[in-house]
Parts: structure tokens; sequence; C-alpha cells
């Protein structure tokens, strides 16, 4: 164990959440919503919104889009929340970056109804979103520009041209496994992937950082040892890092790929360094 300290600490690390579990302490449990909003906000009431626009979804029939940096006015109150889940139903999209104000109706995000059903408050609750917001109408206060629109554009135009050039079903499922876009996925598909227990290669996370990137360090270093033997390893880290640092962000930067990307990273350091990956 003393030539792997880093394994030595992550069992210390499960040890302790155990005995946190155990004494009642809450220690990567389920989000809980805000107690006080309980008190001052209620599913159906109309209100008020200015946010800014951070993330933005296709749906069939409308769009979702990921609000921060609210405050949701009531009559003479106003209540600060940092994210909120934002539909409509307007063909002309916002872009990333756009200040607006929306008027609609306010509710918390929904509980599984039945065992076994998809769990959308806790899956939202992990990103920091508690509510959502239907919209009545919209005022733009500022429109958006910037990098994070031109990888949602583009990642949009991707999903577009595939579902013109193959099936819907193909598209759907090629989208969700390259690109982490879910939007053409219907709900038969996915509920096929959960049951067979594979629904995880359709979320980009560390089975596709790790081939991409393996992938093309090899290949990388492979091209580059035969064209300059003195440094290759190393220039061949920095290319394979930049590229999947670029395809982290252009898919969407999630949670989980934003944990993949930070574990190649360390992955990479230890080709650098000569290291054992643990050490």
């Amino acid at each position: 164990m003393r030539k792997r300290p880093l394994c030595g600490f992550c069992l210390l690390l499960v040890l302790l959440i155990c005995l946190c579990r155990a004494a009642g302490i809450p220690v990567f449990g389920s989000p809980r919503l805000p107690s006080d909003w309980f008190s001052r906000l209620e599913s159906g009431m109309n209100v008020r919104v200015t946010g800014t626009v951070t993330g933005r979804q296709l749906k069939q029939k409308s769009i979702q889009y990921i609000l921060k940096n609210n405050s949701v006015l009531f009559g003479n109150r106003s209540v600060p929340v940092s994210k909120i889940l934002f539909t409509s139903t307007s063909k002309d999209k916002l872009s990333v970056g756009t200040r607006l104000t929306v008027h609609g109706k306010l509710a918390f995000t929904e509980s599984p109804g039945n065992p076994g059903q998809f769990d959308s408050r806790s899956y939202y609750a992990c990103q920091g979103i508690y509510l959502t917001l239907w919209e009545y109408d919209r005022r733009i206060l500022s429109e958006g520009r910037g990098l994070r629109e031109y990888f949602t554009v583009l990642r949009e135009n991707t999903v577009r041209r595939q579902s013109e050039i193959m099936s819907p079903e193909s598209a759907s499922v090629l989208s969700s496994m390259i690109l982490g876009d879910r939007s053409l996925l219907d709900e038969n598909t996915r509920l096929d992937f959960q049951l067979s227990g594979v629904i995880h290669i359709l979320c980009i996370s560390g089975l596709h950082i790790t081939l991409l990137g393996v992938a093309a360090f090899r290949l990388c270093l492979l091209l580059l040892s035969r064209m300059r033997p003195r440094g290759a390893r190393r220039l061949s880290a920095v290319l394979a890092g930049s590229l999947i640092l670029w395809y982290g962000i252009y898919t969407g930067g999630s949670v989980a790929t934003l944990r993949a990307l930070l574990m190649f990273g360390v992955y990479l350091g230890a080709l650098l360094l000569k290291r054992s990956y643990d050490t």
C-alpha cells in the first residue's frame, strides 16, 4: 500500500463515507430542495423570471433552456434562484448568453410516480435545478454571443445532419452516443437500453473519453515517433489532451464528461512523468 498512496486514500474516503452515512450524516445522498423555497414559492404560480441562458436543448415540440442567476418575481416579492429549467414552444431559438425576462408558470421538478420510473427531480437536482418554467411570453434584454453558443450551434447542426442522412432510430442512438444529445431519443429506445443495462453508453463519460483519448494518443505517438523521436511522447500527450478537451466542450461539458476529462488528464500526467497511475 505504500506504493499505492492514491489507492489508500480512496479506501479511506470510502470508509469515511460509510461511517458518515451510518451516523445519519447525508453524504452523496439525494439532493434536497432548499427548505425556504417551500414557504415562498408554489407550483402553478405565475411568475416573472429574469435570468441568463446557459444551455439549450432542442426537443421534438419544444426547446429547453437552462437559466442561471435568476430573479423570480411574484407580487411585490423577489426570490433569487441559481438555476431554472425553462421550456418554450417558440421556434425562435435563444442564444446561449442571452439575458431575458420570462413570464410563465412555475413548477417544482417532478418526482417519479411509479417504482423504477426515471427520477427527474434527483437528476436535475444534481445539476442544481429544482424549478421548471413554462413560457407565456418573454422579453430579450441582451443578445448572447460567445464560444458556448458556437459549440451549441455546431452540436445542433451535427444532430440535424445525422437525422437527415440516417433513419430516426439510428440517428437518435448515434447522437446520444457520440454527442450526448438525447433530443431525438424516444422513450421506448431509452427504456430498451436501460433494461439491457447499457444505458451508460448513451452518456458521454469515461468509456467515450478513454477510447477516444487513448486512440488519439497512440496514433499521435506512432506518427510523431517516426517524424521526430525526441519529445514525441510529450507532444502526443498535449495533442491528445487538447482533442479530448475540445470534445468535452463540444458535447456540452456534463458532470460525467468533466469527471472523465479530469481522470484522463491524470492518466496523461502519469504517462509524461513515467509513473504508475495511482502513485
